[in-house]
């Protein structure tokens, strides 16, 4: 990734609406395991939605194929479960037992990725069609986290802070992007991390109190979100030296961007409602279940097909999947 990503001007927020009329994507309950009440999708990939379904005192990590029968992911000997982010080959990875786990298809046994020396409690969020993995480790004295980034199944690089800073963190299944630059956040800034694990501040416009980066694309395009110092805020994306508000849908005060494809297409949630950002930064709102009930979208692939979660009834999450 350039060096210009550290250097940013700004451009106005964008328009709602004024994009041509399109057929509204069509919404499928994606439901939960047998004997199970809740569920929520983290990533999707080319051919399928990953997350996890849980009831009291299990959970348990999801593989929901475009075509064919739901797959429940093999646990550690933990005996729990959840996947949080799918490649173009069908490998995930996820968390089982407090530890780091990927599955070399949905159908294989969990391999535990090695831990840091110090930060043993470990989590992977996002890996990259090359096969990177970037995920977080805790402390288990101080509690603080790392951001951390493992490759070729070697020990994990810790990828530190900014200076003066306690903690780095990886949020989101698309984090990881083309040679291995990481996204994620440093103590309350936004950042990303170079192929080497320098880490890079990246801008807060005037006003903010706080900013996250969520995900990355192949051509380098971040998005992320912003809090205000008074409550509220927003959904941002970065560019070639730019950095552009996302809009808010109506009536809401806070968004959020969480993934991004190659397209540009980027989608999230707005005041408790699932959204979709086309390249331009048009904002549209995606169907729910049940008019009255939230959601949210977690991610969106290279087809277009966009997964997260909404409610068909009261406190009963489902994961969802988007089609256009």
């Amino acid at each position: 990734m350039r060096n210009s990503l550290a250097l940013i001007t700004i451009t106005g927020a964008l328009l709602l609406g004024g994009s041509p009329a399109q057929a509204a994507p069509v919404i499928t309950d994606l439901g939960a395991l047998p004997g199970y009440h809740l569920s929520w999708a983290n990533d999707i990939g080319p051919d399928g939605v990953v997350g996890a379904s849980s009831t009291p005192g299990q959970v348990q990590g999801v593989f929901w194929p475009n075509d064919g029968v739901t797959v429940k992911l093999q646990p550690t000997a933990a005996g729990w479960a959840v996947a949080e982010a799918i490649n173009n080959s069908r490998v995930i990875v996820g968390t089982s037992g407090d530890k780091a786990v990927r599955w070399a298809h949905p159908g294989a046994a969990p391999v535990v990725l090695p831990s840091p020396a110090v930060y043993t409690k470990t989590f992977a969020k996002s890996i990259s069609n090359k096969g990177v993995i970037a995920g977080n480790g805790d402390h288990p004295e101080t509690f603080q986290t790392r951001a951390l980034r493992w490759t070729s199944g070697r020990a994990p690089k810790v990828l530190p802070p900014l200076p003066g800073h306690q903690e780095s963190e990886v949020g989101s299944a698309g984090a990881v992007g083309e040679n291995s630059v990481v996204v994620g956040k440093s103590d309350d800034d936004a950042v990303f991390w170079d192929a080497a694990g320098n880490v890079h501040k990246l801008p807060q416009l005037a006003g903010w109190a706080s900013s996250t980066a969520h995900a990355i694309n192949r051509h380098g395009v971040i998005v992320g979100s912003y809090d205000l110092p008074g409550g509220g805020g927003g959904a941002v994306r970065w560019e070639r030296g730019r950095v552009t508000v996302l809009p808010n849908l109506p009536g809401a005060d806070h968004s959020g961007a969480y993934s991004i494809n190659d397209s540009g297409v980027s989608v999230g949630a707005s005041s408790g409602r699932a959204v979709r950002w086309d390249a331009a930064g048009v904002a549209t709102e995606l169907p729910k279940l049940s008019d009255q009930l939230p959601g949210h979208a977690k991610a969106i692939n290279e087809r277009g097909q966009v997964t997260g979660t909404n409610s068909p009834q009261w406190r009963q999450d489902h994961a969802v999947r988007w089609t256009p």
